[in-house]
């Protein structure tokens, strides 16, 4: 939906696909189509479903939301038929392995956390109080699921053997201490010369679950130095298309360092889209070739604020549950709901999405996290 607002004012003519619809079969009104495919029967009939449709439809470029790791890695099977802003898959698995992301920033002077092996994570906690490890998917999977932080073996044990069996295997990585507002995250786009020709960076301010994973509420910053410090590993992996970086501030020496790669579009999409800088009609010129300039530096609007309404309320609610003085929040929570504000998803002009939207969100609050 953020895409389609980055676009709707354009002139272009969008054609929407996904693998499940909102209630009451509703769709945005500036979709000229949309199509339904499937992904219950696998990853190949999921890509023969969607290299069906774009045979049909023969689309200008060809914009992946959720599937971009699965194009990526058949890009050749689409590229006769549309234009894509991918690198190659060699360099995307770098960026969706979270342990290959963490090696490599390190290989190039990156400032990250340490990964452990298991028997050097045993080491590092046997008899020792105090100390913590995240442990967490070792592939891109989003939304803090499966993040676990670990202070002894037992616990450590666990984290693996879920981690390894709901996702396949895990990292296990050093704990960066801070609070929420250490995180950092890094919006980019790269051309299919591999130059960066946009950046957009923020503060996290709350996050949902609390621990770690998507932005429940967000601040827009100018932090030119963070785009400088990981544009290096963009550089190594020739990257194309658009990519976030997420880092926290280390409470221990003041340093920025790298958590993760997402090699993919972002939660909070429009959030950068609001705050000018563009990224679906970017994404879409550089696709097709066309020379962008740079995006000048600062030239977004700085000191916004983005909220995910239903994050920022389970997150919310979460603190107060454990709060003993519950009055105290009240100025807190006034505060940090001051300004100019990127409300998710919201978009005046398209109030049946917004309102099929909301009922969807609504039904996920009153059934039980998967995590």
């Amino acid at each position: 939906m953020a895409t389609i607002s980055g676009l709707r004012n354009r002139g272009v003519e969008i054609i929407g696909a996904d693998d499940r619809q909102l209630p009451f079969t509703s769709f945005s009104r500036y979709l000229k189509r949309f199509h339904l495919y499937y992904t219950a029967r696998g990853e190949y009939a999921f890509l023969a479903s969607l290299l069906a449709l774009v045979k049909k439809e023969s689309p200008d470029v060809l914009f992946p939301i959720e599937s971009t790791h699965q194009v990526a890695k058949y890009a050749a099977l689409f590229e006769p038929y549309t234009q894509l802003l991918l690198p190659a898959y060699a360099s995307f698995r770098i960026a969706y392995d979270n342990q290959a992301t963490l090696e490599t920033c390190r290989k190039l002077g990156i400032a990250c956390p340490r990964v452990f092996s298991f028997a050097q994570a045993e080491k590092y906690l046997q008899g020792r109080t105090g100390r913590c490890l995240v442990v967490k998917p070792r592939k891109d999977i989003g939304g803090g699921l499966g993040v676990m932080y670990v202070n002894d073996i037992r616990s450590l044990r666990i984290a693996r053997s879920k981690n390894e069996s709901l996702f396949g295997g895990c990292v296990i990585q050093e704990y960066i201490s801070g609070e929420t507002t250490n995180m950092r995250t890094v919006n980019l786009l790269f051309d299919r010369e591999s130059r960066l020709v946009a950046y957009f960076t923020t503060r996290k301010i709350r996050q949902w679950p609390n621990a770690g994973g998507i932005t429940a509420l967000s601040i827009s910053t100018h932090e030119a130095g963070l785009v400088e410090g990981i544009q290096p590993f963009f550089e190594k992996l020739g990257w194309k298309g658009l990519a976030e970086v997420e880092l926290k501030v280390d409470d221990r020496d003041g340093k920025a360092k790298v958590i993760e790669v997402n090699p993919r579009v972002w939660g909070y999409f429009g959030f950068p889209i609001g705050c000018g800088v563009n990224f679906p009609w970017l994404y879409c010129k550089a696709a097709m070739g066309q020379k962008l300039p740079r995006e000048k530096a600062g030239d977004y609007h700085i000191g916004m604020k983005y909220i995910n309404p239903f994050a920022y309320l389970k997150a919310v609610t979460a603190d107060l549950c454990g709060a003993a003085d519950k009055y105290r929040w009240l100025p807190r929570l006034k505060q940090e709901l001051k300004g100019p504000m990127v409300v998710n998803y919201w978009d005046r002009s398209d109030m049946r999405v917004i309102i099929s939207k909301v009922l969807y969100e609504a039904s996920a609050l009153i059934t039980p996290d998967a995590t």
